[in-house]
């Protein structure tokens, strides 16, 4: 692996959710190196969704503290993350599906002169941003004729477009060919080598093997996992997802979400 500097790019610290009287995560601390893809894994209800909803600004945590580049930070929507530098792209990624792909590269940003789209200027801007992920397709496609892998390297360009240093990304492949995905994994390899750092989610643990440098694993709303993927067998990571005997002992008593 790479070296890392002291300050890790992102920081959560204590962070702690309830719905209601049931604990959703608890206690859970979590950094993030710059230019490192950090894997996230647990079972279903395990608290990932939770935890990528607090980290990206859709949910807001009871307790903790996040630290962004050293600098403690608070997120109340999605775009306070976003312009901090932190983007998700979801199993699903949602784009406009009857605008063109430039158009959702830069929805909301639209380059214009006295009011009026400049098409020139999108088209150019969009073509940059489609090459940065490996993608070489017309800027004014629309969405709605893209297959599953185009639509999440768009989804990926849009956010990388708003500035993001730190990408989540959440069950990628779930609808993507063997062949897809390793492009995608090439595309990854190469935003990783220029400094992005992304959060990879995924109950496939080959793909984690492939993909990852460090593993943090998550089980009822717990951390019981976190360390160098080289390091982990993936006995170890079953029985910590799972909680059987071994290295990492079971949680209790916690609420799933």
């Amino acid at each position: 692996m790479r070296e890392s500097p002291a300050i890790p790019l992102l920081d959560a610290r204590g962070i702690t959710r309830r719905f209601g009287g049931q604990i959703a995560l608890d206690n859970v601390s979590l950094a993030v190196r710059a230019g490192e893809v950090l894997a996230v894994a647990g079972e279903n209800g395990a608290g990932k969704s939770t935890l990528m909803a607090i980290l990206s600004g859709a949910l807001m945590a009871d307790a903790g503290q996040l630290f962004w580049n050293g600098q403690e930070v608070r997120f109340t929507r999605v775009s306070d993350a976003l312009t901090a530098g932190i983007g998700m792209v979801h199993q699903e990624p949602q784009l406009v599906r009857s605008l063109s792909v430039a158009e959702n590269l830069y929805l909301g940003a639209l380059p214009n002169a006295r009011g009026i789209v400049d098409r020139s200027r999108l088209h150019a801007r969009a073509v940059a941003a489609l090459a940065a992920v490996g993608l070489d397709l017309s800027p004014g496609r629309l969405v709605e004729t893209l297959g599953a892998a185009a639509s999440q390297l768009v989804a990926i360009a849009r956010t990388l477009t708003a500035g993001a240093r730190l990408v989540i990304l959440d069950e990628p492949t779930s609808a993507l060919s063997l062949g897809e995905t390793e492009r995608l994994f090439q595309v990854l390899r190469g935003l990783r080598d220029q400094g992005v750092s992304i959060i990879y989610i995924s109950h496939r643990l080959e793909e984690l093997r492939a993909i990852a440098d460090r593993v943090a694993v998550l089980r009822d709303g717990r951390l019981v996992l976190v360390d160098d993927l080289a390091n982990v067998t993936s006995d170890a990571l079953i029985r910590a997802m799972s909680g059987g005997a071994g290295k990492y002992p079971p949680a209790a008593g916690r609420a799933r979400r």
